[in-house]
């Protein structure tokens, strides 16, 4: 089966609106258009890569360099339902960045068949799904099949006045909107005056109808597992440990084997083990798998003092830790 690969890193945006006619803000739509060709590291030989505009695809780029050596094309998203009517019905499968109305709305308006868009109410579970509250839900049902595991401190706040309480409370937090990626939307209170706090706290209420307060760790590690979800079944597919900035922003994938990954982990924490991923499938199985099909990806941290933070977030959709991990089976092959 062909994959017609499509990057939109502005999907949680969108899915945060859900609205059909969402348009990124310019520091986003400069990414997009930068990245574009970004999936050629993870697509396979003889896929598709749908763009916006084939005007602004750079043909002197490292992704399009990679993309002719694997034979993939590249087309205009306008284009997709030519390809479809070309090569059959059967055999391709549209694999965005990630789902969201505003896609959905500009691939029917393209004439692509419902057959290989997710539906409106498929979206609309999305969303729900994709919202951070999402989080403290796997944590509380991780927490029932792993013996002494304690829930760290996770608060969803309507008001002001409940996350400068939480923060009072712990001493330091990470405040995070609701929807949002790759740390984008999330911002480290100490790192801000308490007028620019509050001015921050209460726009992101405003915005998106609640912020999420996390206890603020010293941390050791940044990984992630990553699975996906098909027909009420979740599979493992590996790890991936990456880097961010001071503001929790993503900065990079750490490429090692498999082996190596694990290792690194182990080293700086005595909690790691099977069992970890074994209540995360079993929580993604109850959870996530039954409404959901797709890519999965689960942020953690080990901190300083040897701890696990098995679930600090949760991505439906594409992860770079993902396109990190498949770039790295394809090398091995």
């Amino acid at each position: 089966m062909k994959v017609i690969h499509y990057f939109n890193p502005e999907t949680d945006y969108a899915l945060a609106t859900g609205s059909r006619l969402y348009n990124p803000p310019a520091s986003i739509a400069t990414l997009k258009r930068r990245m574009q060709l970004f999936p050629a590291t993870f697509a396979g030989c003889g896929d598709f890569i749908a763009v916006d505009s084939m005007e602004h695809v750079p043909a002197n780029s490292e992704h399009y360099d990679m993309a002719r050596q694997k034979r993939i094309e590249i087309i205009e998203v306008g284009g997709i339902r030519d390809i479809i009517d070309g090569g059959g019905l059967s055999d391709f499968e549209i694999r965005p960045w990630g789902w969201n109305h505003t896609l959905l709305h500009r691939m029917r308006v393209s004439g692509i068949p419902e057959e290989f868009l997710k539906s409106d109410r498929e979206i609309d579970r999305l969303r729900e799904l994709s919202h951070r509250r999402t989080s403290l839900e796997m944590q509380k049902h991780i927490s029932r099949h792993l013996d002494g595991y304690e829930i760290p401190a996770i608060l969803e706040c309507h008001s002001l006045e409940s996350a400068l309480s939480f923060l009072h409370r712990h001493g330091d937090a990470y405040f995070k909107m609701p929807w949002s990626s790759s740390g984008r939307g999330v911002i480290h209170a100490s790192d801000f005056t308490t007028s620019r706090l509050c001015e921050w706290i209460a726009g992101g209420i405003k915005k998106q109808g609640s912020i999420m307060a996390e206890k603020a760790f010293d941390k050791s590690c940044d990984f992630a597992t990553e699975w996906i979800c098909r027909r009420g079944k979740t599979e493992y597919l590996g790890l991936s440990v990456f880097q961010t900035t001071g503001s929790g922003r993503y900065a990079g994938n750490i490429i090692e084997t498999q082996q190596q990954l694990w290792k690194r982990i182990e080293r700086l924490s005595n909690e790691w083990d099977i069992k970890i991923i074994e209540a995360q499938r079993n929580a993604l199985d109850k959870i996530i798998s039954p409404y959901y099909d797709g890519p999965v990806g689960i942020d953690m941290l080990a901190t300083n003092d040897g701890r696990i933070n098995p679930v600090v977030e949760i991505n439906l959709r594409q992860t770079m830790g993902m396109a990190a991990l498949f770039s790295q089976q394809e090398s091995a092959n």
